[in-house]
Parts: C-alpha cells; structure tokens; sequence
C-alpha cells in the first residue's frame, strides 16, 4: 500500500476498535478499476519517453556509499530503522522559511538527504529515487481506495561548488518541478528501458526517499501513529521517511545495515538530523554554506574483510578485448569486471 492508504487502515482500525459496530461508508471504486482509468495516453507516454531519454544521458550515478559485501550476497534483507522528531515549534519555523523561499517542505529536506548521501559518499553528483503519491482524482470515493498507487521519479543532485545551501535547494526544487511534467513513465521503466543505452542506467538506484507531507496533512495529523513501524521494499538499501504527526515530524530511515560498515548509517543518520536542526535554528538560508552539515566528512568505520565495491575496470588484455566484446553488443559505453 502508499503512504494514504496506511494512513486510512490506520485511521479505519482505530474506528473499528473503539466501536466493532460501526458500518464504513461503502466505496464506489475500486483500485483496479483505478488503474484501468488513470492510464495516461499514447502521446503523453511518448512525450515523457523522449524527455527522459534526453534527461537520463545527464543523469549521475547512484551514491556509492561504502560497502561491506556485494548486495547479492544478502540472501534475507532485514531491514533497521533509525527515527527522530522534529519539534512541532521547529517544524512551523522550517515550513514557514520554505514557504519565504519558494521551495516546498518536501524538497527542503530531500536537499538535507542529498547533501549527506554525497558527503558519505564522496560524490558531489548523484542520482536518487523520489517515491510519488500519484492518486488521481479519478472518482469522488478516490481517496478511501486502498492500494499501491506509488511510481518513483529519478531525482538529480547536482551542487554548484560555488552555490550556498539555498541556492541549490532552489535548484532542486526547480528541477524536481520539470520531471514532475513528464511523470507519466515511472522511474522503474526509464531504467528498465533505457538501460541497454548506457551502462550507468543499469545500475541500481537502491536510495530512496518518501514524503508524505501533503498527501493528507490533516488525516496524518489525527491518526494514532504505530509505537513500532518498519518498511521493507525490495531492491532498496537505504530508505527516508517523513511524516507531519501531532506531535511534530517525524523522520525514519529504513537500512540494510549488514550491506555497509558499522557505525556508517547511525553517522549518517546523526549529521543529517543535525543538517535538519540547523535548518529550523537558521533564520536566514541565504546564509547556509553550500553543506547544512558539519564541515569534513567523518571517516567511517570499514569493515577490513570485504573491500568497497563499485566499478571496477578491466585488467589486463584478455580483460579489455573480452570487455569490448560485450560493449560492442550491449551497445554500451564501458563494461566493468
């Protein structure tokens, strides 16, 4: 299910449980009738095929954060999750900023997020995955259906090095803007379709954040939240959440933490809450250097029995003629080991 629908389950449960008699109003749709509805049409499909192909030959890499094992070698994620709040004071200090600047709250801590996956991973450049709430309103009883109506959009972080903080915020923002024009073709079929056109594009995007502000501000706001939550989603290592709830916001990040050194994403975890406190404490962003972090990149911990993995380019002869084989007939740039 999206992030709505746990929200009405949740808020349908609490009704249940203090009276099992009441009757639920009955819905006049249904989430396959939805999907069957809310398909957009061929010429919409064609215009946002052609602008992400366009967009994903200047898309970067993933974050490269350090790993200890290869990914396939974890046969069961378990996923751990790391949570803190936010203030409701600090919250309204950071919307109401937000709001001054023209960047929306989402994008606000998206640009916190980013800031950190490239700081750990020493790229200035990355590439994450923004999951998208696309509900239409295609029905008056829309809004009760419970159902997966998620798609993801790939999101770029590139900071100027002569940018300040908000600089690039607004940056962001502006291109989050554009893609969201053409989000007709979700993440996941981009990549699936435009992988055999470049190499980078077959990599994975495992890291991934969800914004569920906005999606029902005020039903968020009355439902009794779970003491203990966790997310798994497949083909993800690393995924943030975030929440407006009663008592302030709530941020989660979801890991599999067997995949990077001890220590790596509490580290993480710290300096991007602290990224998060200083926006609320800052009265003026303009004056934010280009990192809302600590200055320096702490050295993580390794895990001196696995090395980090990544692209790893052929050695040898036999390993460049056999690598430009496999280019030439995947039609790619570069084939690593």
């Amino acid at each position: 299910v999206d992030g709505l629908s746990m929200l009405i389950i949740f808020a349908e449960w609490e009704r249940l449980t203090a009276d099992p008699d009441v009757e639920l109003p009955a819905i006049g749709i249904t989430f396959r009738d939805y999907v069957l509805q809310a398909q957009p049409d061929e010429e919409s499909l064609d215009k946002a095929l052609t602008y992400w192909r366009e967009r994903t030959a200047d898309l970067p890499s993933p974050p490269r954060l350090p790993l200890t094992k290869d990914p396939g070698e974890v046969e069961i994620p378990r996923f751990h999750r790391r949570e803190a709040r936010l203030d409701p004071e600090k919250w309204e200090a950071i919307k109401g900023r937000a709001r001054r600047y023209g960047i929306t709250p989402s994008v606000v801590l998206l640009a916190c997020y980013a800031e950190v996956l490239s700081a750990w991973s020493g790229q200035p450049d990355l590439t994450v995955n923004l999951t998208l709430f696309d509900r239409r309103d295609v029905h008056p009883d829309i809004g009760h259906v419970v159902g997966d109506f998620t798609s993801v959009l790939l999101v770029a972080h590139r900071p100027a090095a002569h940018e300040g903080w908000l600089e690039r915020a607004r940056r962001l923002q502006e291109q989050v803007w554009r893609d969201l024009d053409h989000q007709e073709i979700s993440g996941v079929r981009v990549l699936r379709e435009l992988a055999r056109e470049n190499d980078r594009l077959a990599e994975p995007v495992p890291t991934v954040f969800t914004s569920m502000l906005g999606v029902d501000d005020a039903l968020a706001r009355t439902v009794r939240w779970p003491d203990h939550t966790r997310s798994q989603t497949p083909q993800v290592w690393l995924d943030h959440q975030v929440i407006e709830l009663p008592d302030g916001l709530l941020l989660s990040w979801d890991s599999v933490d067997e995949l990077f050194p001890g220590g790596l994403v509490d580290e993480m975890f710290a300096a991007y809450t602290e990224s998060v406190e200083r926006l609320a404490d800052e009265p003026e962003w303009a004056a934010v250097p280009g990192k809302a972090l600590p200055q320096g990149r702490p050295e993580p911990k390794q895990d001196k029995a696995r090395p980090k993995r990544g692209f790893e380019a052929p050695v040898g002869v036999v390993e460049e003629t056999v690598a430009g084989i496999w280019g030439d007939l995947l039609g790619v740039s570069r084939v690593g080991r």
